[in-house]
């Protein structure tokens, strides 16, 4: 898991796409937030945001 974390931030700093940072970090957030309310009260309202 280190290394594709290590290569994906070589890769962002050699291409200089850094701009890509804030919409990788939204997706692990999001995807976070749908694992973690998988099972609670809230799920249902999650879901009808997608």
């Amino acid at each position: 898991m280190i290394e594709v974390i290590k290569d994906l931030w070589v890769f962002l700093q050699e291409r200089r796409k850094l701009w890509l940072w804030p919409i990788i970090i939204l997706m692990l957030l999001m995807g976070a937030l749908l694992v973690f309310a998988k099972g609670a009260v809230i799920a249902p309202f999650i879901y009808t945001l997608f």
